[in-house]
């Protein structure tokens, strides 16, 4: 049942990050940003260099696209099938994540829950497509 609640999390966040990238794009994609198919490979290398950088893991037939910009970093699982948005997993720095999105799931029309591990999922009732995790320790 959490590993479902997570892989949902995970397949909602991709969705607002997908959205975030698409508005982005629209509107020229921001300063500093470039966007580059890796590597699983490359991806482990950047993520060693550079600060950690979340992803589900490899998926069968898809390319990853890395995009780095001043305060997150987006990955992109992209498919052969263009009718469907692409799974997005975006990073994002951020002091206190886990007690802030605890303490914003605690208010009126938030929900939040703690995972095995410590992570703190959080969102919205009224955006479900607005989905955030924060793993203590990790910010």
């Amino acid at each position: 049942m959490r590993l479902a609640a997570v892989l949902l999390v995970v397949v909602l966040a991709g969705l607002v990050a997908w959205g975030l990238i698409r508005n982005s794009e629209d509107s020229g994609g921001g300063s500093g940003s470039s966007a580059e198919v890796v590597s699983t490979d490359q991806l482990r290398q950047e993520a060693a260099d550079a600060g950690p950088i979340y992803w589900v893991g490899p998926r069968s037939g898809a390319r990853l696209q890395l995009t780095r910009t001043a305060d997150r970093v987006l990955l992109r699982y992209l498919g052969s099938n263009g009718s469907q948005p692409p799974l997005t997993v975006g990073t994002y720095p951020f002091a206190n994540a886990a007690g802030s999105l605890q303490a914003r799931g605690q208010k009126a029309g938030g929900a939040w829950q703690k995972l095995k591990g410590g992570d703190v999922v959080c969102g919205r009732t009224g955006r479900p497509t607005s989905v955030y995790v924060a793993s203590p320790g990790r910010d």
